[in-house]
């Protein structure tokens, strides 16, 4: 039997190290569908994380090496962008008078039970590193462990809902980032797409400027 993509992943990942975690396993997934791997951390307790975590975030670790190098006990991490980060993602989908409330809770996106202590969200994250926010891989899915990710503003913009999304060479991508990959005006293209054009004769076709289009 040809071996799945998941028992590649298996060869290629288990015994790999990240900061202070080595993977073990892999643990199962979320209800979004992600991933979730248990590591052993070198002060002997287990996590599980995600790829995304595992890969992007700095100083990994079970929690320790941020307890004992940040002096989180309490938490002490009020005023920081971890904890801003954090308490956002409550008020989004907790809040109903909170402004982009209708566009989280609104319709059903919720902080899982973990998450609401914020001493286990910074356990699974880590710190917030400089210039990036907190972001849903699954845009339809909750705020948990093996969904979220720390992406830079235009990562988390074009992850949207309102992202229009087009079938380019075998992918699905953003429009907007085929326009930029192709040096084509956005709008010229998103018109294009919109009257009905092929996604390869929108990006190849010289722009005709007295009609933009």
């Amino acid at each position: 039997m040809k071996p799945s993509h998941t028992d590649d992943l298996k060869n290629l990942l288990i015994g790999k190290r990240f900061g202070l975690l080595t993977i073990i396993g892999l643990h199962g997934k979320t209800m979004s569908g992600n991933l979730l791997w248990s590591c052993e951390c070198d002060c002997g307790n287990t996590t599980n994380r995600n790829r995304r975590t595992l890969t992007d975030s700095p100083n990994l670790s079970c929690g320790c090496y941020h307890k004992h190098n940040h002096g989180v006990v309490t938490h002490g991490m009020s005023g920081t962008r971890t904890h801003g980060a954090w308490t956002s993602m409550k008020q989004r989908c907790q809040n109903p008078k909170f402004k982009s409330y209708h566009n989280y809770g609104g319709r059903g996106i919720k902080v899982c039970e973990r998450w609401l202590v914020f001493g286990n969200f910074f356990e699974d994250m880590g710190e917030c590193p400089p210039r990036l926010e907190l972001d849903r891989e699954d845009n339809d899915g909750d705020y948990e462990p093996g969904n979220c990710r720390w992406a830079t503003s235009k990562e988390n913009n074009r992850n949207k809902r309102k992202t229009v999304f087009v079938e380019f060479r075998g992918e699905s991508k953003p429009l907007v980032e085929v326009a930029e990959m192709m040096g084509i005006c956005r709008n010229v293209l998103k018109n294009r797409t919109k009257s009905g054009w092929d996604i390869e004769t929108a990006v190849s076709t010289p722009i005709n400027k007295r009609r933009k289009l």
